[in-house]
């Protein structure tokens, strides 16, 4: 078994892991809009949130 902090950054917090596919398997859905304004804003773990912020900038810019 590897240990946890030898593993990458993004396995430490499965729920991150979810949101990553969610926008790479629904990038035009429009809820998965919404659902990077929410977590943003609402995730109670801030890399999440600052993951969530980061993508919502990229598609700002696009």
């Amino acid at each position: 078994m590897i240990p946890l902090s030898a593993r990458h950054p993004l396995e430490d917090n499965p729920r991150q892991i979810a949101l990553k596919i969610i926008i790479e398997q629904y990038p035009n859905h429009p809820q998965t809009l919404d659902l990077l304004r929410d977590r943003a804003d609402n995730d109670s773990d801030e890399k999440l949130r600052e993951f969530a912020r980061e993508e919502l900038e990229l598609r700002m810019e696009n």
